[in-house]
């Protein structure tokens, strides 16, 4: 049996926590249930002296190792035989240097509509700016809040003192008339 690949540059790409669960249910269709997944996959990132790997991205998610932002990861799926149409491979590497996607299938059409699918997604993913400190991919898993919702009381004060500064500006402005 013939097996079709398409092998594709990804490019600069920034996703986050949610992007990924896009991407996956992206990846695995909406054919695969809970009881009978249509393909398995294997979510993984290299940190400096450990590799942290899961079978879902929320025992992913649920590493404590994991820091804010990842350099890398990998995602690896292969279809269940008897699940789907056709039988597949999909390896998509999100890397600092390099980003790829390939997939591998007996189905030609499938190969080419599912490659397409997944960088029309990814393509929307693109960071606005040429960023230098972003080389080719970044994956943000922690999202750092805003200051305003660090410190209530901080912006409370600020409020407050903006209400103080433009009182005495008004009164001032009445004196000076």
């Amino acid at each position: 049996m013939k097996e079709y690949t398409q092998k594709i540059p990804v490019g600069k790409t920034e996703l986050t926590k949610e992007d990924l669960r896009q991407l996956i249910a992206l990846i695995t269709d909406n054919s695969s249930t809970p009881t009978r997944p249509a393909c398995k996959c294997i979510i993984s990132t290299q940190l400096d002296n450990m590799l942290i790997s899961a079978g879902t991205l929320d025992d992913f998610l649920h590493h404590i190792d994991l820091p804010r932002y990842l350099k890398n990861l990998s995602l690896a799926c292969t279809s269940v035989p008897g699940t789907t149409v056709a039988e597949y491979r999909l390896i998509l590497l999100l890397g600092e240097e390099y980003s790829h996607l390939q997939i591998s299938s007996s189905d030609e059409t499938w190969t080419l509509g599912k490659s397409g699918q997944i960088m029309r997604f990814l393509k929307t993913k693109r960071p606005l700016f040429g960023l230098p400190w972003i080389k080719n991919t970044r994956i943000i898993l922690s999202a750092r809040p805003a200051w305003k919702d660090r410190s209530p009381g901080l912006t409370l004060l600020l409020t407050l003192l903006s209400l103080l500064v433009s009182i005495i500006i008004g009164i001032l402005q009445l004196i000076k008339k």
